[in-house]
């Protein structure tokens, strides 16, 4: 294995003040049991899939008590590692969980987006969760519309920006994404490359202790950083026939260092999400007098 590593410093006053992950996680759930989940008003769930290939690791569930850590409190999560890891402590350098190695299947492989082929179909390793969905109320004015509220977020993070490994995730209606930095078909897609400390900087909330002075929001979760909340949006569907949903999550090159998406409960919807409610940085943290010690910070891939 190749390995690849970075120096961190990291604050001794942020240390000691790691909160205790207040997200609970629950796995094993079906698909059916994922997809309503997230399904909200207006929307009807008439069937659903999914596929992580051949390997018995858990990597979707259910959460709650995600508050302090996410920009929303309940939902699902889909992840390229261990389902269970998401409540460990960001930056502690747990052992990666290698998924099934198969490749992603046709459907993410032949999309296209504004950057052409998409790095997902690189990709050995991933999680999606598709469904099928009507309109409950089709004459209803606002039939037609889809919203949901998401965030993505990796243990990339910040190590390997502007690499190869360059996680994402993709929601595809229809076969369109709108899972993207703006929310609606055209934007950027959600990797690691478009959204972190200097690309679309106002989505990015970072997680860990770092030499290039980005503030450490300190969440309380496995990730070394995530998006702020994105509420995606597509209107024009047939508000009378059957429409298809794609949430996938990829680990692009390689296996290792864990990435996951998280849907907030109830915002696949045709009524807007609630107004995020995240988790702000904490710039003070240099008012506490407190020094920084270097510290080694070492990664195998």
């Amino acid at each position: 294995m190749d390995v690849r590593g970075s120096l961190l410093a990291l604050s001794v006053a942020a240390a000691l003040a790691a909160p205790a992950s207040a997200i609970s996680v629950s796995g094993n759930e079906t698909a059916l049991d994922l997809a309503s989940q997230i399904a909200g008003s207006g929307i009807t769930i008439t069937g659903a899939t999914y596929d992580k290939g051949a390997s018995a690791t858990v990597q979707s569930g259910t959460f709650t008590g995600g508050s302090d850590a996410l920009p929303f409190d309940t939902g699902i999560v889909l992840t390229t590692g261990n389902v269970a890891q998401v409540t460990d402590t960001a930056g502690q350098n747990y052992t990666e969980t290698r998924g099934d190695g198969f490749s992603p299947d046709d459907n993410i492989s032949t999309v296209t987006g504004s950057g052409g082929t998409l790095a997902i179909l690189n990709s050995t390793d991933y999680a999606s969760l598709e469904f099928t969905f009507t309109f409950t109320n089709p004459t209803d004015p606002s039939a037609g519309n889809v919203n949901f509220a998401f965030a993505f977020a990796s243990e990339e993070y910040i190590d390997f920006i502007g690499t190869g490994f360059n996680d994402e995730f993709q929601l595809l209606i229809n076969g369109t994404n709108v899972g993207t930095t703006t929310g609606q078909a055209g934007g950027d897609t959600v990797n690691i490359n478009n959204v972190n400390d200097q690309v679309n900087s106002s989505l990015y909330v970072n997680n860990v202790a770092n030499t290039n002075g980005i503030p450490n929001a300190n969440l309380a979760f496995g990730f070394d950083g995530r998006t702020a909340q994105i509420n995606a949006f597509i209107s024009g569907l047939d508000p009378f026939a059957s429409h298809t949903a794609q949430f996938v999550v990829a680990d692009v090159f390689d296996e290792q260092l864990d990435s996951a998406v998280f849907i907030s409960g109830g915002t696949f919807s045709v009524d807007a999400p609630p107004t995020a409610t995240d988790v702000p940085a904490p710039g003070a943290l240099g008012l506490l007098g407190v020094g920084l010690l270097a510290m080694g910070r070492l990664r195998r891939r």
